[in-house]
């Protein structure tokens, strides 16, 4: 029987993918990197290699944890500390353009959001009287989440102050300022997300649409959604770690190396159009 204290784990499990990392390079399929295997070593017996990586990664945390590899790492990425670092960087950033936010509607100040975390109430005690997002201190604060579906309660109501901003950057909506000006969006999820899950590797995920038509009836639904597919997909990852990332990460690198991402981040925010009078410029 395999004993590790809990708050050694991450650093093992962590430990252990670095070294499959390191043995992605010589797995890669071919266009992303030559494949070159250590002296008497053949393909076969490193593919039986990252198998048997496989079934060490999931006993170690079964052993450790006693829960399997996905619910670990879901646990560690679905955590409170994600929930804090999700808040403070999305607000921070309405922040630093607090004053064209404001002219269009939108309030996104640390008041402004607490009042849509009643459910949190460490959370909503330290934001409803802060006066800016800099002074917000989130580092040890309680959310409370313990599984997968609390989380995704939480980012929901976390990010209940964009819907309105994300529906028209990620579907085809629009955000009316006022009676005269309004931005339109032109499907950033379908021309966007959809190619960064595709470059990543990622082939089963909510449909375009799928994701626009539960999004025109239910707002909340993009962002579950979205957590949903990731969820899945690192579940996928989980049930072969070691092979999957040997699989994977080459395409990853490849496409963040070349551009991909700073292009489909493009494609999320370059469409948008400014509608005067009803006529989109």
């Amino acid at each position: 029987m395999i004993k590790l204290k809990k708050g050694k784990l991450t650093k093992k499990i962590l430990g252990i993918f670095l070294s499959v990392m390191i043995t992605v390079l010589s797995l890669a399929p071919a266009g992303y990197a030559a494949v070159a295997y250590p002296p008497g070593v053949t393909p076969e017996q490193a593919q039986t290699a990252m198998k048997q990586t496989d079934s060490v990664l999931k006993a170690l945390a079964k052993a450790a944890e006693g829960k399997e590899l996905s619910d670990v790492v879901l646990s560690m990425l679905f955590s409170d500390a994600t929930l804090s670092s999700l808040a403070k960087t999305m607000y921070s950033i309405g922040e630093e353009n607090a004053e064209t936010f404001s002219a269009i509607g939108l309030n996104f100040t640390p008041a402004a959001v607490s009042a849509y975390l009643g459910n949190y109430p460490d959370v909503q005690s330290r934001l409803a009287y802060a006066d800016s997002w800099s002074t917000v201190n989130l580092t040890d604060a309680v959310w409370g989440v313990e599984t997968t579906a609390e989380f995704t309660d939480a980012a929901v109501a976390l990010l209940t102050p964009m819907n309105s901003l994300l529906y028209t950057i990620l579907c085809a909506g629009s955000y009316n300022m006022n009676n005269l000006v309004g931005i339109k969006g032109d499907k950033g999820y379908a021309n966007a997300v959809i190619r960064i899950y595709i470059k990543c590797g990622m082939d089963v995920y909510t449909s375009a649409e799928d994701f626009e038509a539960q999004a025109a009836n239910d707002k909340t639904t993009m962002v579950k959604n979205i957590i949903g597919d990731l969820t899945r997909y690192i579940t996928r990852i989980c049930a072969a770690p070691a092979s999957m990332l040997s699989a994977k990460l080459p395409g990853i690198a490849y496409f963040i190396h070349n551009g991909g991402l700073d292009d489909a981040i493009s494609r999320l925010i370059e469409p948008l159009r400014i509608k005067v009078l009803g006529i989109t410029t």
